[in-house]
């Protein structure tokens, strides 16, 4: 651990030694250390810095309205519309200019095994951020030219340039630079670990495993433990199955309470509904019977009574039929709950008015009609 911390402070201390150079400009040639280029060739010693053919990634120079080249490196992947795997970096040119620059890392890897057999903290470069600036062209070992065009570094045959007063790229190798823009070849492939990076995290992944498996055997021991006490308990005290009973009682209780509550809530409703009962039907009385001279306190046959007939009563001269039978017309008919669901029969001349006002109390029912008779059902 103590190792991989020194290894991770070296690493900032090194990117922000070179970042600060990058940023000096002219004063980077007395504060900072020279850099040697290496083209398209790793250098065994490490010291000089590995250039990237224009082959090698795609660039794109273009305004950008961002503050910071980190900022801008992130439009490089909606600029080049590849399908690869893309790893993207920008340098800053101008106020709002960039050259942002693509490449993938597998095709950089396959190219060059060596760049990355060796130490991350290698420093590697683009053509792109070097010869930029070019004023002629630089002639390459194999026989072609870096040029510009529009900005971009291209390499290209020397039948179509102007090659005189050409520089051979020996020379510019052997040119100290300050200042420039460079990138660690552990931040080229993120995904990539280094075989000590690998060995000490398998040894935390272990150590971390066997302490999560030696707390869970810890805890279910325990668990274990607790359980078997806990039906000791039970078993010596009875009062396991009885708890059952009581828990079983309870819920059924709450059920029918719950149930019930909801019932008189939809009845409650329907205390606002204001149905208007229609004329009821009146029956006329009876004609009254008159008596003999016999005793009107007592209970008669009336006479005149033939035989098969049901016998009527008079009740203290009276005859025990009510005077007006009322037969309502409107209203609930019928309220119907089984336990689980309810049905309310409603009887109304106007069934249309009726239905609109219950749909909208009870909006989660079933409303059917049927002629002037009106069913709501509720699960």
């Amino acid at each position: 651990m103590i190792s991989l911390s020194v290894s991770h402070l070296t690493e900032t201390i090194v990117k922000w030694q070179r970042t600060l150079c990058m940023r000096l400009g002219s004063l980077s040639h007395k504060l900072c250390s020279p850099q040697y280029l290496s083209y398209a060739a790793v250098d065994p010693s490490g010291s000089d810095i590995m250039v990237l053919r224009p082959e090698d990634y795609w660039v794109r120079r273009i305004n950008l309205n961002v503050s910071s080249e980190k900022e801008a490196a992130k439009y490089g992947y909606s600029l080049f519309d590849l399908d690869e795997e893309l790893v993207c970096y920008a340098r800053k040119v101008s106020a709002g200019m960039y050259d942002v620059v693509g490449f993938n890392p597998q095709k950089i890897m396959a190219r060059y095994p060596e760049l990355f057999s060796l130490s991350s903290e290698r420093s590697v470069t683009f053509a792109q951020w070097v010869f930029d600036r070019l004023e002629v062209p630089i002639k390459l070992p194999n026989g072609r030219y870096l040029s510009l065009h529009e900005g971009i570094v291209f390499e290209m045959e020397g039948h179509y340039l102007d090659v005189e007063g050409s520089l051979g790229i020996e020379e510019i190798e052997k040119k100290p630079f300050y200042g420039l823009k460079t990138i660690l070849v552990g931040s080229m492939v993120p995904s990539s670990l280094s075989m000590k990076t690998l060995k000490i995290t398998v040894v935390l992944l272990a150590l971390l495993v066997a302490n999560i498996v030696m707390e869970g055997y810890k805890v279910r021991s325990v668990s274990e433990q607790i359980r078997n006490e806990m039906e000791t308990l039970n078993m010596s005290s009875g009062l396991h199955g009885v708890s059952m009973e009581r828990n079983a009682i309870i819920d059924t209780l709450r059920y029918k309470e719950a149930k019930q509550l909801t019932l008189r809530e939809r009845c409650y409703k329907l205390r606002d509904i204001g149905l208007k009962p229609s004329a009821a039907e009146s029956i006329p009385p009876s004609a009254p019977i008159m008596l003999s001279s016999m005793d009107q306190s007592g209970i008669v046959l009336i006479p005149g009574s033939k035989p098969g007939e049901p016998n009527r009563l008079l009740v203290n001269g009276v005859q025990n039929t009510p005077s007006r039978s009322l037969k309502m017309q409107e209203g609930i008919q019928e309220i119907v709950f089984d336990g689980k669901k309810t049905l309310f029969v409603f009887k109304t001349s106007e069934p249309q008015s009726l239905k609109k006002m219950l749909m909208k109390r009870f909006r989660n029912s079933r409303i059917e009609e049927h002629g002037g008779r009106i069913e709501v059902r509720f699960k």
